[in-house]
């Protein structure tokens, strides 16, 4: 996931093959993209998960697929770690945030966990997370993977990530309907605190 070359092509569909799916199915193309795309490997090659991608062309519906198979209990147990900051990574992340990241110090196991990039790392290699080679960071790959990570914040002991994701999708949603007062009412609140709204729905949505 982290040196793909020259065997990338081969690790999930390509973004040619997900447009030839598209032409006989009702789905389109840009939405294949914005649920499962995000995965970068090798020269600028985008990878799908063919799970996701043919569940979603059988059943006619977009949907989140390849999560249900893959071991939810592993991503809330990884993310309740909050090693070294990891907390605020995912919040940024969720905002479509990059995280610098060091592979080179991973163990390749899922025992040997010290520090943040540790848990970034497995992440990465369970699908979790994808690796930019040139910047050196990971992300949330695309909507799909998003999705798990905050029904994972949302039922975990991470309350306040909960919390936040909760306060941006109100602020995003007073912001669109032009409701001067609710978006208002919102900042005032976050300025009590002493923070700011994590935007992680309104980056997300205007990004797109």
């Amino acid at each position: 996931m982290t040196q793909p070359e020259p065997l990338e092509q081969y690790v999930g569909f390509t973004e040619d093959e997900v447009r030839l799916l598209c032409e006989s199915s009702p789905l389109s193309f840009e939405d294949m993209q914005r649920w499962y795309d995000g995965y970068i490997l090798g020269d600028n090659m985008h990878i799908y998960s063919p799970k996701s991608v043919m569940d979603a062309v059988a059943r006619k519906r977009i949907g989140n697929y390849w999560t249900q198979s893959e071991t939810y209990e592993s991503l809330r147990l990884y993310i309740e770690l909050d090693m070294d900051g990891l907390k605020e990574a995912v919040i940024q992340m969720l905002g479509g945030a990059h995280i610098r990241l060091d592979v080179a110090t991973f163990q390749n196991d899922m025992t040997t966990i010290r520090n943040r990039d540790d848990v970034l790392n497995l992440l990465v290699h369970l699908g979790y997370l994808a690796y930019d080679i040139d910047s050196r960071c990971v992300y949330i790959p695309n909507e799909e993977v998003r999705e798990e990570f905050v029904r994972t914040v949302a039922t975990g002991k991470h309350a306040e990530i909960a919390r936040l994701i909760r306060e941006s999708d109100h602020l995003l949603e007073s912001t669109l309907d032009m409701d001067e007062e609710a978006v208002a009412a919102i900042i005032e609140e976050a300025h009590k605190e002493g923070r700011l709204p994590h935007s992680t729905t309104m980056s997300r949505h205007f990004a797109a």
